[in-house]
């Protein structure tokens, strides 16, 4: 009995050495956790054409005598597209916006030079914040005899919001899409003007957000 009372005393012993060599470098847990996430939001895609609602830029001062439709005569033609945008459940959620991504995909089949403006507005239609059309410029397509594109003109352009911009853009409700073509006597003539009819300018918008959220 008494070799017993030692062999678990001693045995004791070893548990409890064991026990404290395997908990003595553990730390405490946090308060918090903290989680990055990434989100990513389809916001517009979308195609100009020259069928209908061209707003044409100016007095006509090219191609004046030449037989071609009216948009032709004029040196920069576009549409204008408002459409919803409103990343409020986003900001909502999240502790902290990192970092704020507006990227944008453009295709030009014209044979003429395309670009871009993005506005943003508030709930008054008032605008908050600009990716300017310096930005969004695209390259003429070439074409065959019949018509046909050559090479359709790709564009893609990241545009990230510093902390400012990012907070601006807490109060946007819409988003206002501008796309045009810069016209010239030199790339358009009464041969080719009827070709124009099937090219489009296809924009393609998404916003991609990283942002902090702290779970208690």
């Amino acid at each position: 009995m008494q070799e017993y009372r030692r062999y678990i005393l001693g045995l004791a012993v070893i548990i409890i050495i064991i026990t404290t060599a395997c908990t003595s470098n553990l730390k405490s847990l946090p308060d918090s956790i903290e989680v990055k996430p990434s989100l990513s939001i389809p916001v517009s895609d979308m195609y100009f054409t020259l069928d209908t609602g061209l707003i044409l830029q100016g007095l006509p001062q090219i191609n004046l005598s030449e037989n071609v439709p009216e948009w032709a005569k004029h040196t920069f033609v576009y549409k204008r597209d408002t459409i919803p945008f409103n990343l409020t459940e986003a900001y909502d959620e999240a502790d902290y916006i990192e970092k704020l991504t507006i990227k944008l995909n453009m295709w030009n089949e014209f044979p003429i030079e395309g670009a871009g403006l993005i506005t943003f507005l508030d709930e008054n239609y008032l605008p908050i914040d600009v990716i300017p059309s310096d930005t969004l410029r695209l390259d003429k397509a070439g074409y065959y005899s019949d018509g046909t594109t050559i090479g359709t003109r790709f564009s893609n352009t990241k545009v990230i919001f510093d902390a400012q911009r990012i907070e601006n853009l807490r109060n946007a409700q819409y988003v206002e899409i501008f796309t045009g073509l810069y016209v010239t006597d030199e790339d358009i003539t009464e041969e080719n003007v009827s070709f124009f009819n099937s090219y489009k300018i296809r924009v393609q918008i998404a916003a991609q957000i990283d942002f902090k959220v702290v779970s208690n």
